[in-house]
């Protein structure tokens, strides 16, 4: 059952998927949500947070961005299993992003499949963006009032300023 993040920051990135998308890889262009596909494996369905569809230097793509709100140690293995299931679904080149919500330890960016033997079998490598290390001004200074609401939760991100700035740009 979706939390209370879950359901807010997908209500959040609905309303303007293409400011987070210029947001996180500037030189992409929007396209749109990837079309519905349930990635699946063996009958075991997934379900990533968001999933969109871009154009990034003329080659379609995909953007998988996941919130989170506390560690979750088997985070970089997620991010690994959603990216790769929606590589081979959509057959598109996929990127993924984990956008912390809350101050708490993050994973690294990267997950390593290890065999039994020591080989190593996987290697993956995804963006890790914590807010509470941002400040504030640089997400306003993007234009992309899409991701302003994010501003609360950047450092500094609770003064009644920002607040009261966040409120004012919607």
């Amino acid at each position: 059952m979706p939390g209370r993040w879950d359901t807010s920051t997908k209500h959040l990135m609905s309303e303007n998927p293409e400011h987070f998308i210029k947001w996180l890889l500037p030189a992409a262009q929007f396209k749109g949500k990837a079309k519905h596909k349930t990635p699946n494996l063996n009958n075991r369905e997934i379900e990533a947070d968001n999933l969109y569809a871009i154009l990034l230097f003329r080659k379609l793509c995909l953007v998988h961005i996941e919130f989170q709100s506390r560690y979750d140690k088997h985070m970089a293995r997620r991010m690994w299993e959603y990216n790769a299931l929606a590589t081979f679904t959509y057959k598109l080149p996929t990127y993924s992003f984990v956008i912390y919500l809350k101050k708490c330890k993050a994973t690294e960016p990267r997950y390593i499949g290890i065999f039994p033997d020591g080989e190593e079998v996987h290697r993956f490598r995804f963006s890790v963006i914590e807010l509470w290390k941002i400040r504030p001004e640089v997400l306003k200074q993007t234009g992309l009032i899409g991701i302003f609401p994010l501003m609360v939760l950047t450092q500094e991100g609770k003064r009644p300023a920002v607040v009261e700035e966040v409120i004012n740009s919607i």
